[in-house]
């Protein structure tokens, strides 16, 4: 195949605007081949989510295995996961598999209508977790639930240690659209350049496949965050509805 390869392991919404069918729509529009594997099935519409199923761990392995017989994913998006305990299991068996995949995790803890998808924060199993993974891309409300109550940006420095983490403006109380990315210790100021002219559902899921998809292709993890941020701009911008539409480049 001419196209790099992603593997996505998210919940199914059935709207498309968020979830498995968002990623694989932003990855194929930015010619990306994505895999899609499903965590949960979400009853919902573009406002609301009422409900979900979750599917095993074991449920989930018995797919990946025969993806994994005939390909070499060098890296893994993953979305929302029933709990902390499903996501280490997770992704321990994708570095079983491939030690130097690179998983990027959107840690989704609350739909923008206030279901709760993870109820405990247990800080030192998700500091275990993070060495694990190459990036974690939460937005300020989910770092803050996180975070557990100190303050945001200071616990994003000490989890850069671990991995790489894009703190996602879009929730920010001063700086609405400004993403940060703390690498070890450090950051770098990401900047829109566009006016947003429509909040969207599953925003945050479209800008990590983004990111997974630049990744994949082989760009710098500044490049793919800032071309990540160009591509969720333009998705913002494509209609007046919750539901975003993906163009071509």
């Amino acid at each position: 195949m001419d196209r790099a390869q992603v593997l996505v392991i998210a919940g199914f919404d059935p709207t498309g605007g968020a979830g498995i069918l968002a990623d694989i729509k932003t990855m194929e529009n930015l010619g990306v081949y994505a895999y899609g594997v499903p965590s949960a099935w979400t009853i919902q519409n573009s406002v609301k989510v009422f409900k979900s199923h979750w599917l095993s761990f074991q449920e989930m392995k018995d797919q990946l295995e025969v993806l994994f017989e005939e390909t070499d994913f060098k890296v893994c998006k993953i979305g929302i996961v029933e709990n902390i305990g499903v996501l280490h299991e997770l992704v321990d068996y994708l570095k079983l598999n491939k030690s130097t995949i690179k998983i990027i995790l959107d840690p989704i803890l609350q739909s923008s209508s206030g279901y709760n998808f993870h109820q405990d924060i247990d800080q030192n199993s998700w500091e275990h977790l993070l060495q694990k993974l190459y990036m974690i891309t939460p937005n300020y409300n989910e770092m803050l639930k996180l975070s557990l109550g100190y303050e945001v940006e200071e616990i994003a420095k000490q989890w850069s240690a671990y991995c790489h983490l894009l703190l996602k403006g879009g929730h920010h109380p001063q700086e609405k659209g400004t993403d940060y990315l703390f690498s070890k210790g450090q950051y770098t100021k990401i900047c829109g350049q566009d006016q947003i002219l429509s909040a969207k559902h599953g925003s945050g899921c479209v800008l990590s496949s983004a990111i997974a998809a630049f990744v994949a292709q082989g760009n710098d993890l500044l490049t793919a965050c800032t071309h990540g941020k160009d591509y969720i701009e333009r998705f913002l911008n494509s209609n007046a509805t919750a539901l975003g539409y993906h163009s071509g480049r």
